[in-house]
């Protein structure tokens, strides 16, 4: 009688969507909590401050003359109230970026999927988060650093809108998506070089896909791709973006950067795919019990020409680093790798089941143990560390309020020190999931400077 129950149970829990919600929900919740204790550092005190000193418009000229051509980051992160005390629009940006990038996904997979119900929307919705969450290369300069959650997590999300209006402009022919598409290259293109040539890319091969399909020129498409073009030829030609190149010894040398990106590929590919795999396998299971019908005009192309388009993206992610600074991608620059690689296994998958549901054939078929196995394995993977554990272990142990702490008893010693010199104690509590960096003991420092003239004095050091 045991047994049986406990059968029942199993079944009933593999069978459900709601185990997948529940872990989705369970796996966003800690990183939604911690956000409230997230403080600004590094780039977001210098973006400030220049903003501050020279003006909205002068500091755009600043950066784009100095520093950088993302013309959209840093237009954002120079406006004075991300970054003031008591911080309360800071701590909130995570949480805003989470929840629109949850209903993001939602969008574009209700879009992609076409007959599928909104409860698989919502369910695939839940597993792509869980699988973005947990292997994230870096959570804290992703979402709890204003610099790199401008630059990349906002980009990832607008990039996301930019593919929903495009294939929307596709199904309708309709101007305002045209012309919605049209002003979302313009922004992502201008936030970061790796989204901006993962746009490229994109409009790219949707020109060849329909020119080879219609035989003619989509002139639509060809505006788009020629307007990204000009975008990115801003951005890659900015006297910012040369002078930061400059710094950079081993750039543009084209067998280093094709050697170290298969060698970056093929190690990323061995942490990101297991879990990946993993997932899919269950979530298609899921999607064979319910008999869903992939009956969108989106899903009907050659998956082959898929997974090469993928493989190419995942290509530029890496060599475009290894390329332009001689480096291997930075953590936050691979959160974008990472999301798009996502994005477009999951598709690929989707492409798929298509192609199999119209032959009335079953992608996969699984055993009731074979389930059993799958879902034990995800759970074994869900305990192992992640990103998501992580979260919790910062919150439960009081490490990410001990942080939130010390920085509020930080801020209250400068402002009370009425000396042009001041030293403050080092923070003691660094949690892994909103921590991204600190000042030291050293004043010539560039964060030091930059903490010192925002706080207004001569110099600021740790003890």
């Amino acid at each position: 009688m045991i047994r049986f129950i406990k059968n029942r149970l199993l079944d009933r829990i593999i069978k459900t969507e709601w185990w997948i919600v529940l872990i989705g929900f369970l796996s966003i919740l800690p990183f939604l909590l911690i956000s409230i204790y997230a403080n600004p550092s590094a780039d977001d005190i210098f973006y400030h401050n220049i903003g501050h000193l020279r003006g909205f418009v002068e500091a755009q000229v600043f950066w784009y003359h100095n520093w950088s051509g993302r013309y959209i980051s840093t237009a954002i992160l120079s406006i004075q109230s991300l970054v003031e005390n008591p911080y309360y629009i800071y701590k909130s940006i995570p949480i805003f970026l989470l929840i629109v990038l949850l209903y993001s996904i939602y969008r574009i997979s209700f879009l992609v999927l076409g007959s599928t119900n909104k409860r698989e929307c919502l369910v695939f919705m839940f597993l792509f988060m869980v699988v973005y969450l947990i292997q994230i290369p870096t959570v804290a300069e992703g979402f709890y650093w204003l610099a790199g959650a401008i630059t990349y997590q906002l980009s990832n999300i607008l990039f996301i809108w930019l593919i929903y209006f495009l294939l929307k402009l596709i199904q309708t022919n309709v101007l305002k998506y045209f012309i919605l598409t049209l002003f979302l290259i313009a922004i992502v293109v201008g936030t970061n070089e790796t989204a901006m040539v993962f746009v490229d890319l994109l409009l790219l091969v949707t020109l060849i896909f329909h020119y080879n399909r219609d035989q003619k020129i989509n002139y639509f498409l060809l505006s788009l791709f020629v307007v990204a073009l000009v975008c990115s030829a801003i951005v890659y030609f900015s006297p910012g973006n040369v002078i930061r190149a400059s710094s950079y010894p081993n750039k543009r040398k084209i067998i280093y950067a094709l050697l170290k990106t298969v060698n970056g590929i093929a190690t990323y590919l061995a942490i990101w795919m297991p879990f990946m795999v993993l997932s899919s396998l269950v979530y298609i299971n899921y999607l064979n019990k319910k008999k869903i019908k992939f009956e969108s005009q989106f899903l009907k192309t050659n998956p082959v020409g898929i997974v090469l388009v993928i493989c190419c993206l995942l290509f530029m992610g890496f060599f475009t680093s290894y390329w332009s600074i001689g480096g291997a991608p930075q953590l936050r620059t691979l959160n974008t790798v990472y999301f798009v690689f996502l994005l477009g296994f999951m598709y690929s998958i989707f492409v798929l089941l298509a192609k199999f549901n119209d032959a009335n054939r079953v992608l996969f078929s699984f055993s009731k143990e074979v389930k059993y196995f799958l879902v034990l394995l995800i759970f074994l993977q869900l305990g192992k560390k992640n990103n998501v554990k992580l979260a919790y272990k910062d919150l439960l142990s009081g490490t990410a309020s001990h942080f939130d702490r010390e920085l509020k008893n930080r801020y209250q010693l400068i402002q009370n020190n009425v000396e042009a010199n001041c030293k403050v104690p080092k923070l003691n509590s660094r949690p892994i999931t909103i921590f991204a960096h600190d000042i030291t003991a050293n004043p010539n420092e560039w964060k030091n400077q930059a903490y010192s003239i925002y706080f207004g004095k001569k110099t600021i050091v740790t003890d």
